[in-house]
């Protein structure tokens, strides 16, 4: 009955051990995509013509992205100075991923 008990214990531990790494690896992964998305915030933004280019579209079709959003709903995320849109690199990623435009 002892050695039971034990093994019991042993099973337990095990599934908590690997709830908890899962855990771990969930958090570290997040931390790990932030970490990629602030150091291409700080490095890269492009223009509605450089997106564009990347888009294989035209600029204006760029510019209706970020205003209108594409077909699907999704915005392409761009900040405007007063004069011009700037789009980061890694946004511009994230919305080629969600629309498939390429």
């Amino acid at each position: 009955m002892d050695a039971l008990t034990t093994l019991e214990r042993i099973l337990i531990t095990k599934a908590d051990l690997e709830k908890a790494i899962e855990k771990v690896v969930t958090k570290a992964s997040k931390i790990a995509i932030e970490t990629y998305k602030c150091e291409k915030s700080k490095k890269e933004f492009l223009t509605t013509g450089e997106a564009a280019k990347q888009l294989g579209c035209h600029t204006r079709t760029t510019l209706n992205y970020i205003q209108r959003g594409h077909k699907n709903g999704t915005k392409l995320k761009a900040k405007f100075n007063g004069k011009e849109y700037r789009i980061n690199q890694f946004d511009l990623d994230e919305f080629q991923k969600k629309t498939e435009v390429m």
